[in-house]
């Protein structure tokens, strides 16, 4: 836990919150100890603990910087199997792309859009916002296919790259120097890829292939080092400007 995440407004945690267990157990901290929070969608600071005992921890939390804004990244995602999913929102959310857009795909098991995962996707967001120190979410966006969700993007044509293992493709590497207003997506396929028409439909719509080398990777890697990639083509503010978005 890099980051105490707090709820606006939240100040006690009780005995048994695994926060509160976090910092008794792991970080061995007593009353009048410090730690790095910052509340959900808002500032990050100092919490300071006033109070620790049976019922909970009670701590004064002192702002002193508002979050960095999230790049402009929409990541396009094949549904992956429920288990995979669930920790690439963890590791998504710490990376921080503005957006992830889970689409069913032909070749997708379609009992994975129906999985419970679906019910509880903020945990392992949260666990990723902690991790990597950040107090924002991206948006979670569901779709019932690939064409409803290309038709949800936000990026223009010109800002769309689509990871497929083509000798023809180009290597995904540096990419543009873009400002915070500008958006870039990148497509991603589930464990079995994109089908045909697939593919056919994401070239219609101005994705452009990319590949990251000879190897074959699984999803969640891939989908990882894309999306790392992608925000670090942003040379926006810092965490603390205040600068707009």
């Amino acid at each position: 836990m890099n980051l105490l995440l707090l709820e606006p407004g939240e100040r006690v945690l009780e005995f048994r919150d695994a926060r509160a267990a976090h910092i008794r157990k792991v970080l061995r901290l007593q009353t009048g100890g410090s730690l790095r929070a910052g509340e959900l969608g808002g500032p990050t600071g100092t919490a300071r603990i006033v109070r620790m005992d049976r019922e909970g921890i009670e701590v004064d939390f002192e702002p002193t910087r508002d979050p960095a804004t999230l790049a402009r990244v929409e990541l396009l995602l094949g549904h992956p199997r429920p288990i995979v999913l669930r920790r690439l929102l963890r590791d998504l959310t710490a990376i921080g792309p503005a957006r992830v857009l889970v689409a069913a795909t032909e070749l997708g098991e379609r009992s994975y859009a129906d999985s419970n995962l679906w019910e509880d996707t903020r945990t392992p967001m949260l666990e990723g916002a902690s991790q990597g120190g950040t107090t924002l979410l991206p948006q979670l966006v569901r779709a019932d296919s690939l064409d409803t969700a290309v038709s949800m993007l936000h990026s223009p044509r010109a800002r769309r790259l689509l990871l497929h293992p083509d000798g023809d493709a180009a290597p995904f590497g540096s990419g543009p120097s873009l400002r915070r207003d500008e958006w870039v997506a990148v497509a991603v396929g589930s464990e079995r890829g994109w089908s045909d028409r697939e593919i056919e439909l994401l070239l219609s719509r101005g994705f452009s292939p990319r590949t990251l080398g000879l190897r074959v990777l699984r999803t969640e890697i891939a989908a990882t080092i894309a999306a790392w990639r992608a925000v670090s083509w942003y040379d926006g503010p810092h965490e603390g400007s205040t600068t707009d978005d």
